[in-house]
């Protein structure tokens, strides 16, 4: 294991063991853990704002809690879209906050903010992007911080705002996306 890995992997599970003793710690914890990793303040500061507009859904987790959740809602439309076109399914582990690459990490943090922003349940906005980028003929996976580019944002509240989305049935609508 390399030192950098180490490193992580030694934060990481300072951050599991402090969540199962106390929660108060756990978000400072948390917070650390993401500052070092995004290594931006300014990332960290659009917080403030976005997670008051997020979806009901999800306003009451923590800032780092909700990265999760969205990461988890992402994986599994990954796991789907991959499914769909007979390619390899993305590790488990690449998609996880505690354990991803500072890259994915940092896209997994900016896609789940554009979605609080625009105040979209995670799992209709991870399966709407995910739709919308194989829609354009992309042939490999997307990465998180493609999914929080303008044209996807877009188009998935735009989705999100006529009842169309993805159909996991996540959405408010009947299922069926439009193509723009």
């Amino acid at each position: 294991m390399s030192k950098v890995n180490k490193v992580s992997f030694m934060k990481a599970l300072g951050v599991v063991t402090t969540r199962s003793k106390d929660p108060q710690q756990a978000a400072a914890a948390e917070d650390a853990f993401a500052r070092e990793v995004l290594g931006d303040p300014e990332i960290l500061a659009v917080d403030q704002q976005v997670r008051k507009s997020s979806h009901d859904s999800n306003r009451e987790l923590s800032p780092f809690g909700a990265t999760e959740q969205f990461a988890g809602e992402l994986q599994g439309a990954l796991f789907r879209h991959a499914t769909r076109m007979g390619t390899p399914l993305p590790k488990d582990a690449k998609y996880t906050p505690l354990f991803a690459t500072p890259v994915i990490f940092k896209g997994l943090w900016q896609s789940r903010q554009m979605a609080d922003q625009l105040s979209i349940p995670y799992g209709f906005y991870a399966n709407t992007a995910v739709d919308y980028w194989a829609s354009k003929g992309r042939k490999r996976m997307p990465l998180p911080s493609q999914l929080h580019a303008p044209d996807v944002a877009l188009y998935v509240m735009a989705a999100w705002q006529s009842g169309q989305g993805s159909s996991d049935g996540k959405g408010p609508g009947n299922g069926a996306i439009a193509n723009t």
